[in-house]
């Protein structure tokens, strides 16, 4: 659905001059026209972008109207991507002065009560090859009874980020960091998110920890926060942390922490938590910011060990807070409307996968398709649609459960470098708790307030997340579009993920990175939209397309402004074992059937057809 533009106040665009006026080509591909300009006394060269601010103009007419603020200067080529992202965005980079010598005026904690020595405890962190700052680390041993003692510690940020100070403003406005496949754009300034707050390995660092006590069945029985001085024993890569695993050698800091693993995992399969794997690429980098590749991020054991226990440590927070009945914002996931459920039966059906229509949808639902295509070619397709099926997870000061993880309580507590929400848990950890400074000091009228003002922040934060998705998917777009650029021409597999009037959103089957289908493109028939079957079908050769059809197409045409990526269909590919395969078996005339011969003039009309229609199709 394109968006109004008359939504879109402010746009960067591309400039250049036809020989009538001045002109620039929007790079928001929600925008289907240029813009005529009203340069506002500031010069540009061709190929300049500008900020723009759009004036109404009579709907109809073929370019939209603009007043040109600030002449950005020229984007050259991928080095300019992340600059155009975030000013379309209007992500703020720039932090204030009070806030950055805030930042720069921090000292490291000191080991005073109530804060405990945790430096004797060999915690260790797992993160990402490329990861810069470390606001997590772990600690597992096994206990007599065949249970499990875990430590998840995290970097203590509410220690140098108090309430309404300079720091709290900036982090507030920011909501979260914003991770570009070329950059990051931190919510706090770089002297706390990769100095003082970065659980960097042989330095002292403040943190926040929760003891949490685990039966052999994966079941917490019971846990404890307490506020500590740590001392990172290594630094582990996820790769490093698989490594371990599959060659099955005893590591003393991985070892126990996979044996917790192993437990927490029986335990959410057992729960009924969604299973799906994130559809996300890898955009590889090389010089100039030259895409290389573009692979499916793989999501390895080691991953999912860390998530169980940032999961689990998460579930101890909201507990703690919910049974001290203190305000805050739980990280809240409702269950799927009833009309996405529809167009996931819809959409599965050609794939010969169903179910029943009259059952509560719930976790179970979902991993019980996933088992059945465990197999099937069109597996992480399938991910795709169910991910498409979720409601949005979002904060929320009322607690209404987790449906994704199958959880009762559930609050965001493990990123508090990068997540605004993740300060505000442990702001109220620490006042509940009597953790010393850095809490809320309240009056009875200021916490009923504060009460207030959570459903406004919950709302900021859902609009700055959304942000920072946006912008994060719009830049990887356009990083991927310069991908293809060098394609274009070449056949290659891709999947149908969505349909609409207009035409087809797909993914490549290789990289899954996306591509669009319009319905012009589609070949030489005319193609009509059902709601009810959510596809589209052609009116004389009654060819469907519905989502999880296996196409082979023409990379057409790529623009790298908008990081659009267009493809021109070549045929309708069929799968063993689909329904979509015996149908089109079933069309096949048995052996040794000919063809009815049409009559002289019907035969006739439908060679001009076709003739007619090769034309239309060469003028693309």
């Amino acid at each position: 659905m394109v968006a109004d533009p008359k939504l879109l106040t402010q746009v960067v665009a591309a400039y250049y001059k036809n020989q009538q006026q001045h002109c620039a080509k929007p790079t928001d591909r929600r925008l289907r026209k240029d813009i005529s300009l009203d340069m506002n006394g500031i010069e540009a060269s061709t190929g300049d972008m500008l900020f723009v601010e759009l004036v109404p103009n009579k709907p109809f007419a073929p370019f939209y109207k603009g007043i040109v603020l600030e002449n950005l200067g020229a984007a050259a080529g991928t080095e300019g991507i992340s600059a155009i992202t975030l000013s379309n965005y209007d992500i703020p980079q720039d932090f204030s002065e009070e806030a950055l010598k805030q930042a720069e005026k921090a000292k490291p904690v000191p080991l005073k009560k109530p804060r405990v020595d945790l430096r004797r405890i060999p915690l260790v962190t797992i993160d990402g090859e490329d990861a810069r700052d470390f606001d997590d680390a772990v600690y597992a041993e096994t206990l007599e009874d065949g249970g499990f003692h875990l430590i998840v510690a995290i970097a203590d940020v509410a220690y140098y980020v108090r309430p309404a100070d300079a720091l709290d403003k900036t982090a507030a406005e920011r909501g979260n960091s914003v991770y570009l496949p070329d950059k990051v754009v931190p919510m706090l300034p770089e002297a706390l998110s990769n100095g003082l707050c970065s659980l960097k390995p042989d330095e002292e660092r403040g943190c926040l920890a929760v003891h949490l006590y685990i039966d052999k069945d994966g079941h917490k029985t019971h846990h404890e926060f307490v506020r500590g001085l740590m001392k990172s024993a290594h630094r582990y890569t996820y790769s490093d942390v698989q490594a371990i695993i599959d060659s099955g050698e005893k590591n003393a800091h991985i070892t126990p922490l996979y044996a917790v693993y192993k437990a927490l995992r029986g335990a959410r399969d057992k729960r009924g938590a969604l299973n799906i794997e994130s559809d996300e690429l890898k955009i590889q980098l090389g010089r100039h910011k030259k895409v290389t590749a573009i692979v499916p991020r793989l999501v390895l054991q080691s991953h999912q060990l860390i998530e169980e226990m940032m999961v689990l440590a998460n579930v101890a927070a909201a507990e703690e807070l919910s049974n001290a009945a203190y305000p805050t914002l739980y990280r809240i996931h409702p269950e799927p409307e009833q009309e996405r459920l529809f167009n996931l039966r819809t959409a599965i059906k050609p794939l010969g996968l169903s179910f029943n229509a009259g059952e509560k949808a719930s976790p179970h639902t979902f991993n019980n398709l996933l088992k059945k295509a465990e197999s099937a070619p069109f597996q992480r397709f399938l991910h795709h649609l169910i991910l498409l099926t979720q409601s949005q997870a979002r904060y929320h000061p009322s607690n209404i459960g987790h449906f994704g993880l199958g959880l009762k309580e559930y609050a965001h507590f493990t990123s508090p470098i990068r997540r605004y929400a993740d300060l505000l848990v442990h702001r109220a950890l620490i006042t509940v708790l009597k953790l010393g400074e850095g809490g809320y000091d309240f009056t009875e009228a200021q916490e009923a307030l504060f009460r207030t003002d959570l459903r406004a922040l919950s709302d900021h934060l859902a609009l700055t997340e959304r942000r920072a998705a946006s912008a994060e998917r719009d830049c990887a777009n356009r990083f991927v579009a310069t991908f293809y650029e060098e394609k274009v021409g070449e056949m290659a597999a891709i999947r149908v993920i969505r349909v609409f009037a207009h035409g087809m959103i797909v993914a490549f089957t290789d990289t899954l990175a996306e591509g669009y289908i319009p319905r012009e493109l589609l070949g030489n028939d005319r193609y009509q939209f059902s709601p009810e079957f959510q596809c589209l079908q052609g009116m004389r050769t009654r060819q469907r397309f519905s989502a999880g059809d296996l196409l082979q197409a023409e990379i057409y045409r790529v623009d790298t402004l908008t990081g659009s990526v267009i493809l021109r269909l070549d045929k309708k590919m069929t799968e063993f074992g689909s329904r979509a395969s015996h149908r089109e078996n079933r069309r096949k005339p048995k052996h040794g059937a000919t063809k009815r011969a049409l009559p002289p003039k019907k035969a006739k009309r439908r060679k001009e057809r076709r003739i007619r229609d090769s034309k239309q199709r060469d003028d693309f």
